[in-house]
Formats: structure tokens, C-alpha cells, sequence
């Protein structure tokens, strides 16, 4: 099987951390043969990509919709894949709309992977090109042969919100590479030396600085932090959008000193291993990567009461909160007082199963005009 991955640039997301652990779990697999389809100079992280992963780069970084569509169109055409998997909502589009007018056996099979709660994410961001991002998923999903959908919640999401039939989704938690973070965890790191520089202890929230992850509550709670937990500072880890805000922010609380910002990481899990606590503020999650990745190193999980956590975590191991101050304070005090045992969900999002369902699906839906594996 020739199998293609679609995303404009590898950079140091969530869904990229995803789409790095499946084709790492496909270099010993010699009857599939695996394609990166990116922007390999504008991609920071694409020295992760594993060697046995032909890369296919074109300028998708700098590249408008429609130019996009056309490059990747053109790419379909010349690598003649058996399977395309798209990821992020933006790349599932420009698949979808390259893929029209093409009929199945000239382009591939097209799957999708969704990894957001797009009402969520929509419902808090109305801004004119999430407006008509909304309006593209709506139209263009449904024409894809596939959507992986990474929860429950999101398939129920699309079904919902986005008229995407659910014979054409599919779920598939992403996977979780739980002996390669707790290896990571223990490499040396910069960012961890500086922050242990401060003196104190600290929780850490790791995501892009954006809207919907809600960085800026816990800032606006470290005014309280700082008079019940003295002795605890908060590591954002992530760059984004609001990062300026978010700084400006501490400044106007007058907490800069308890708060520290990482920028990106290509490996967090040092600082993850190191905290007192991880917390997750956003006001959607579809997955939540940080819940697993602070499982598997033992540390304890803070974050606002979703739905999506009682599918990820039936054991309740999650100490959740409400989006006020004294709320999270009683948790993140909680927190520090307990011991925590890896969830056990970690057993079943293990890379090898969850490759095997991606094959399993590609297989199913796969033309057998020159599949051979």
C-alpha cells in the first residue's frame, strides 16, 4: 500500500506530534510504503520526521487556499497513493476540494482527521476565516471518503453540527507513545534547568497560546495561587497568538515573576515530569494529548469540567474544576497531596493499535487497482 500524509507544515502541535508517532510506528513496516506530503522549509519540526519516510515538499507554507489545493491536487495526480490521510481541519479542506472532479481510482482514497470540537472552537473564535472554515466543512467533509474523528465527542460533533454522515466517519483515539515520553522525560532540558533556577516548584500547562486553550484564566488565578501556594509558579509551555496578551497580561496582575513562558518545545516532557501538576484550562478538548502525557509521567491532572473527559478518562483520575478562581486553587491544592497511577485507557492508544485501525480502515476502503501489502 502507498500511503500518503497530508499536513502543510510540521511544526510542534498536538496533531503533529500524532502524525509523528504514526509514521514513526511505519518504518518497520515494509509493505506499506509512507509519504510525507508538507513544506519541509518551513517545517521546524521536520527533523523528527523518522528516515525509511519519503518526504514530497512543496511550498504549502506560503501558499493561499487555492494554491494549495492546486499543488496538492497536482501531487495526487503524480504520486498515484493507494490511501491519503489529511490532518487539521485546514488540510482536511485543501484534500477535499483537490480531490474534486477526480474520480477515486485516479486520486486515492482521501481520509481526513479531525482533532477539534469545531462548534467549540467556532462558537468562541467568529472570526471571518473561521467563519468560512465552518462554512467548508459543512460543504466539502461529506465529498471526502473518509473522517477519522479522534473521540466520540468530536464524531458526534460532525454529525451534529457539520450534516457529515456517519457512514463516512470513523473514530480512532489518537496514539500515545508511552515508553518514548517517559525516555524523552528524562533527557536533559534548558527550559527545566531555567525554571528550577527560580527556586520554587511549579505546574505546567502545555498548548498553543490561543483562544480556546484559556491560558489567561490561569493567569488571572495566580494572584490567589500566590497567597494560598506561595511557593508555586505557573509554566506556560507553547507560542501562539496570544502570546503577547498573555504577557502583557501577567504584567497588569502583577505576576510576571510567578509565571513563566517556555515558547514551543520540541520535547516538554522534562517539565511535564518536573511539575507539581498539569493543568488544562480550555473551554473545548477533543483528545487532550496533555491528560495522557501527564498520566504517563505520573503527575496529576487539574482541568475544567468537559465532556470529553468522561470518555478519556472513565477512572476519574482527572481533579476537575469550574472556571473560577476558588474552584481551581481547591484542586490545584488537591493535586498537590495525592499520588497518581497511569490510566489505564494508556493501554489501548498504544502507536501499533492505533496504526493497526488506521491500515484496517485505509484497507476497507482502498480500490485494488495496484495495492500490495
Amino acid at each position: 500500500m502507498k500511503i500518503g500524509f497530508y499536513i502543510p507544515i510540521v511544526s510542534f502541535g498536538g496533531a503533529e506530534r500524532v502524525l509523528l508517532t504514526l509514521l514513526k510506528s511505519l518504518v518497520n513496516r515494509p509493505e506499506i510504503s509512507a509519504v510525507l506530503v508538507t513544506d519541509t522549509n518551513m517545517s521546524s519540526q521536520i527533523g523528527s520526521v523518522p528516515s525509511g519516510i519519503t518526504l514530497v515538499s512543496r511550498p504549502f507554507g506560503s501558499a493561499s487556499f487555492l494554491k494549495k489545493t492546486l499543488l496538492l491536487r497536482k501531487v495526487l495526480v503524480d504520486e498515484r497513493f493507494d490511501v491519503m490521510v489529511s490532518f487539521l481541519t485546514h488540510s482536511n479542506l485543501h484534500l477535499a476540494v483537490a480531490g474534486l472532479s477526480m474520480n477515486k481510482k485516479r486520486r486515492g482514497v482521501l481520509i481526513g482527521t479531525e482533532h477539534s470540537v469545531l462548534s467549540a472552537v467556532f462558537g468562541r473564535m467568529k472570526s471571518p476565516k473561521n467563519l468560512l472554515v465552518k462554512f467548508g466543512a459543512k460543504l466539502f467533509y461529506g465529498r471526502m471518503d473518509c473522517i477519522i474523528a479522534v473521540s466520540w465527542t468530536v464524531l458526534e460533533d460532525l454529525v451534529q453540527n457539520f450534516a457529515v454522515k456517519s457512514r463516512k466517519l470513523q473514530m480512532i483515539h489518537n496514539p500515545v507513545d508511552v515508553e518514548s515520553i517517559k525516555g524523552q522525560s528524562l533527557l536533559p532540558c534548558a527550559s527545566l534547568d531555567a525554571v528550577k533556577s527560580k527556586g520554587k516548584e511549579y505546574f505546567v500547562c502545555v498548548g498553543r497560546l490561543s483562544p480556546e486553550k484559556n491560558q489567561d484564566f490561569l493567569i488571572k488565578c495566580m494572584p490567589e495561587v500566590r497567597n494560598q501556594l506561595p511557593n508555586l509558579n505557573l509554566v506556560l509551555v507553547g507560542g501562539g497568538p496570544q502570546r503577547d496578551y498573555l504577557m502583557q497580561l501577567t504584567k497588569d496582575l502583577d505576576v510576571d515573576e510567578s509565571v513563566i513562558f517556555t515558547g514551543a518545545m520540541e520535547n516538554p516532557y522534562p517539565l511535564i515530569k518536573g511539575s507539581m501538576a498539569v493543568a488544562i484550562p480550555s473551554i473545548t478538548e477533543s483528545f487532550s494529548l496533555s491528560f495522557f502525557e501527564g498520566s504517563a509521567l505520573g503527575r496529576p491532572v487539574v482541568a475544567n469540567t468537559l465532556p470529553i473527559w468522561r470518555e478519556v478518562d472513565p477512572e476519574g483520575v482527572i481533579l476537575e474544576f469550574e472556571l473560577s478562581t476558588g474552584s481551581f486553587v481547591a484542586a490545584l491544592r488537591r493535586a498537590l497531596t495525592i499520588a497518581v497511577e497511569p490510566s489505564r485507557v494508556l493501554e489501548g492508544i498504544q502507536p501499533q493499535q492505533v496504526l493497526g485501525r488506521y491500515l484496517e480502515l485505509a484497507g476497507n476502503l482502498i480500490l485494488p487497482r495496484n495495492a500490495t501489502w
